[in-house]
This record gives C-alpha cells, sequence and structure tokens, in this order.
C-alpha cells in the first residue's frame, strides 16, 4: 500500500496535479499501518508499563518526527512550492512526520470529549470535503491566509459533518442489518 502510495505521488506529481490533492495520501496510508498494526508496534506503549528502554524509544521517535516536522517545514519554505526539494518531497515528509509526531503525543494524551469523538467519526469525510473547500475559498477575493485557513478548518468540518449524518441516517441501518464483519 505504501508503495502504491508513493507511485501515486509520483505521478501526480509529473502529471502537475496540485500537492493537496494527492499529498494526503501517505497520511492516510499511515493511518492505515497504525491500525493494522497498533497492537504488535506500539501496545506497550498504550496499555502502559513500559520499561526504561521502550520509554527512551518512544522519547527519541517523538523527537526525531518533531525534528524532522520542523526541518522539511523549513525546507519548503525556503525551496517553494515551485521545486520538488520544497513540494512535493519536504511538504509530504512534513505531513508524515507530523503525522507519526500526533500519533506518538495520542499515547500519552487521551482525549475523550465530544468534540474529539465527532471529529474521529466524521474523519475521513474531512479528508475528503477539504480540498474543495480550499479550491472553492480559494478563487474567493480573501486577502487574509488566516481567514482563509480557518473557513477552510471550520467549512470543511461542518460539510463532513452534515455528508457524516445524511450517510448515516441513509444508509445506517442498512448497514448494521448486514452485520458488517460478522
Amino acid at each position: 500500500m505504501g508503495i502504491f502510495s508513493a507511485l501515486f505521488i509520483l505521478l501526480a506529481y509529473v502529471n502537475g496535479l496540485d500537492n493537496p490533492w494527492y499529498g494526503s495520501s501517505l497520511c492516510f496510508v499511515l493511518g492505515l499501518y497504525y491500525y493494522r498494526y497498533e497492537k504488535r508496534t506500539c501496545g506497550k506503549w498504550i496499555l502502559g508499563g513500559m520499561s526504561r528502554f521502550d520509554s527512551l524509544k518512544y522519547y527519541i521517535l517523538l523527537s526525531v518526527s518533531i525534528f524532522i516536522t520542523g526541518i522539511a517545514i523549513i525546507l519548503f519554505f525556503t525551496m517553494g512550492n515551485d521545486s520538488f526539494i520544497g513540494n512535493p518531497a519536504a511538504r509530504n515528509t512534513a505531513s508524515v512526520a507530523f503525522g507519526i509526531a500526533v500519533i506518538l503525543l495520542l499515547y500519552k494524551v487521551k482525549i475523550g470529549n465530544r468534540a474529539s469523538y465527532l471529529l474521529g467519526k466524521c474523519s475521513y469525510e474531512i479528508f475528503l470535503v477539504h480540498p474543495y473547500m480550499i479550491y472553492i475559498l480559494s478563487k474567493m477575493a480573501i486577502q487574509s491566509e488566516a481567514a482563509l485557513g480557518i473557513l477552510t478548518i471550520v467549512l470543511s468540518v461542518i460539510s463532513a459533518y452534515l455528508i457524516h449524518f445524511l450517510m448515516e441516517k441513509v444508509f445506517g441501518s442498512a448497514r448494521s442489518e448486514n452485520h458488517i464483519g460478522s
């Protein structure tokens, strides 16, 4: 799956597609690997009872992923969006390293409020909707990059929630009746 994603990104780059449309596929694959191998690779971090060596590995991996994120962000802004080093190399490296850092941090910080639950329930819809929001909002005459970013996040989450809600209403009962996975 990872090889397929790397090939997909390379082909998209060669064909001149804009990175936000394909760059996040690496993080999607990272999430799939995490879900599949979570217990085997990080079970001690989740369940507690880490030895000093496991704790050291955890903090080294967290520090390295944060460091790589920072270096990749600096490279992206230094090299620019039009160079291969800046985009897609540094941009996608930053995305994956940041994703790893977030996964590692979530082992130590438990988030159990309604907002995080809601975002988790409609995360795939956010993944699908956000490039369209970026595209639509970038065509408007919004002068502030911060306002553009905030609007993109807010409208993506609202749109994703509405899509998730409608899909649950339409397909929710059929899915539970089919006993998928049993």
